[in-house]
């Protein structure tokens, strides 16, 4: 008798849902679906091309009532019986919950064992989740959200105290083996690490520009040579993306 557990994991890189290119993704990228070992089944969630009639129905359903709602890639019968066997579903990002949640919600009603969890990082750069009352509804419909950053679970405990059992923080940890080039300092330095805390150090010190959030460890701060102004959960990766864009827009205007 098979009593493994079914685990769905939901990822927001198309490619990340093909099994056949984990080789090719760092394993931080898949939030913990290789822990899963021993007591539970992993599946990944199959995308398939929508036909024209259900891509363009969903595209008026988003325009008429602006909701970002994008179930064309995931109503197949595949991916249908996937969810349908799943004991947990797991979205790798709030943004992957919020438009796939209508579809999980009418399953809940045939899998009542189903529960929801997500991934959270940057909820406060969220415009729906700055309107107390979209959430509400959010977390009233999931069954538990990982938080990436301390001080962002801390913020929403302190906020939004009525749910906080459902609020776990959950480190953030780095794939070494895949980032780390062990004779190839050219290709080392065109890589750019964000750390906050001290079991961030060892990946901070083999990439060429290691950098942390304003509101990190004090002790990993000599080892980078930027800190952020925004901190963790913020803002904090917007505005390291904003830099580079800005330092390459710089760079094409001088030559």
């Amino acid at each position: 008798m098979n009593d493994m557990v079914n685990v769905t994991f939901i990822f927001k890189n198309r490619k990340m849902n093909d099994e056949s290119n984990i080789d090719n993704f760092p394993k931080e990228h898949y939030y913990y679906f290789f822990e899963f070992k021993k007591k539970f089944t992993r599946n990944f969630i199959e995308e398939e091309k929508p036909n024209f009639l259900l891509r363009f129905s969903l595209k008026l359903f988003r325009k008429i009532f602006n909701r970002p709602i994008h179930l064309e890639n995931y109503l197949n019968k595949k991916s249908l019986k996937i969810l349908m066997d799943s004991r947990f579903v797991v979205t790798t990002n709030q943004n992957i919950f919020y438009t796939i949640y209508p579809l999980l919600f009418i399953l809940k009603f045939f899998n009542k064992k189903m529960k929801m969890y997500t991934f959270v990082m940057g909820l406060n750069e969220n415009y729906k989740f700055k309107n107390k009352q979209l959430a509400n509804i959010f977390f009233k419909r999931i069954d538990c959200l990982f938080f990436i950053s301390k001080n962002e679970k801390l913020f929403y405990d302190t906020h939004y105290p009525e749910f906080s059992q459902k609020f776990k923080y959950v480190p953030f940890s780095i794939d070494l083996n895949f980032w780390h080039y062990e004779n190839n300092e050219i290709e080392r330095n065109k890589i750019l690490f964000l750390g906050n805390d001290i079991n961030d150090l060892s990946a901070l010190s083999i990439v060429g520009f290691p950098v942390a959030v304003s509101d990190s460890h004090v002790d990993i701060l000599d080892h980078v040579v930027h800190i952020t102004e925004r901190k963790g959960g913020e803002g904090a990766v917007r505005e390291i993306c904003d830099l580079i864009y800005q330092q390459i827009n710089n760079y094409s205007q001088s030559n």
